[in-house]
């Protein structure tokens, strides 16, 4: 009876350990393939945690094809601690885990099935291209167009990126979308969009303080950002700086409800919003350092961005359905004196009133 019962303890406890969620560190390029080729056939939940270092591709994107539904988180931004390639995540550079197309092939490319979730944050996506393709840096697809999981982009850089359609970012048939946090920056649409997504009959695209600025595009009128959704797929847009591209800076379409809070948007295409809120157009300033993307004080983005609800109804509406996070892009405090800024990366200082808005 005793020896019944151990067995099936250690059964158990075997089966338990094989739910366990996989954990993989990575600091070469052919590491990262190998943990991504594990991590679609494993079976479990994974979590990738990606060294800061240079990742360069050759003709072949990393890859991710699985087909039991279970989740993958991808981090950047890790450094050593105590021997640990892997100890800590400082979060205080944005450009330091570089995954290089070298303009050879897309960067990222992720196929989910059933509801599985996918989280990659901090990275700096720099010369993803396909000629024909969709998604130069990465490109999410689901299993059978089904609309189920999650997906969050969150945290990351996106230069010099070329793709057909959504340049840097392609994402389609996920029950939810959540891009937040993330600079676009410089990346060209052979057709349209630098990013781009698609949804039918699904929960809906949340897109919120994001800095996008400077994509063109070669054959259409719209390198800025495209969203889709249709059949009860909502998008929202909140706090985001969408301007300074070529042709259009927004297009939706389709949308079962429209949201627009605390944006500065230039050129756009949409449907008539639900709520159209402390939206502006004007010039974003930003501190005058080389690529700085920080709001100067006499930007009109300081403290001009909205927050989700802090006690929410139940059930969460969908437009209280983000968060703003705990750090911007740069690892600095997203919060602060509880007001928030417009765009990817947060100042430090208060508004300076007198300036604030005077001039174009």
């Amino acid at each position: 009876m005793n020896y019944f019962k151990i067995t099936i303890m250690v059964l158990i406890l075997q089966f338990s350990f094989s739910l366990k969620a996989a954990e993989f560190c990575v600091t070469t390029a052919f590491e990262l393939h190998n943990a991504l080729a594990t991590a679609e056939s494993n079976g479990t939940h994974d979590t990738i945690k990606v060294a800061e270092g240079s990742y360069k591709l050759f003709g072949n994107p990393f890859s991710y094809q699985e087909t039991n539904g279970k989740n993958l988180t991808i981090s950047g931004g890790w450094t050593d601690f105590q021997g640990n390639p892997c100890g800590q995540q400082l979060s205080n550079n944005p450009y330091g885990t570089v995954l290089d197309g070298n303009l050879s092939s897309i960067i990222l490319e992720i196929e989910l099935s059933g509801n599985g979730d996918l989280d990659v944050s901090g990275f700096n996506f720099i010369n993803g291209y396909t000629a024909t393709g969709r998604g130069g840096a990465i490109n999410v697809s689901h299993v059978n167009a089904l609309e189920t999981g999650k997906v969050t982009i969150n945290r990351n850089v996106f230069i010099n990126n070329e793709a057909e359609f959504g340049s840097a970012l392609y994402l389609r048939h996920a029950n939810e979308f959540q891009i937040r946090n993330n600079l676009f920056f410089a990346n060209n649409a052979h057709v349209r969009y630098v990013v781009s997504t698609l949804q039918i009959n699904a929960f809906g695209s949340l897109f919120t303080n994001n800095t996008v600025l400077n994509n063109t595009v070669t054959a259409d009128d719209i390198a800025g950002v495209g969203l889709s959704g249709s059949h009860g797929a909502a998008v929202l847009l909140a706090n985001n700086i969408i301007r300074d591209n070529e042709g259009l800076d927004l297009r939706v379409q389709s949308a079962s409800a429209l949201y627009l809070k605390n944006n500065n948007i230039d050129k756009m295409n949409t449907p008539p919003p639900i709520e159209d809120l402390n939206n502006i157009d004007l010039p974003a300033r930003f501190e005058n350092s080389l690529l700085s993307f920080t709001p100067a004080a006499i930007s009109p983005l300081v403290n001009a961005g909205t927050k989700p609800c802090s006690i929410c109804p139940i059930p969460i509406p969908f437009d209280d359905s983000w968060a703003i996070g705990t750090i911007d892009l740069a690892g600095n405090i997203r919060n602060q004196k509880g007001k928030v800024d417009i765009g990817a990366f947060e100042s430090s200082h208060d508004p300076d009133l007198i300036f604030w808005g005077t001039f174009d």
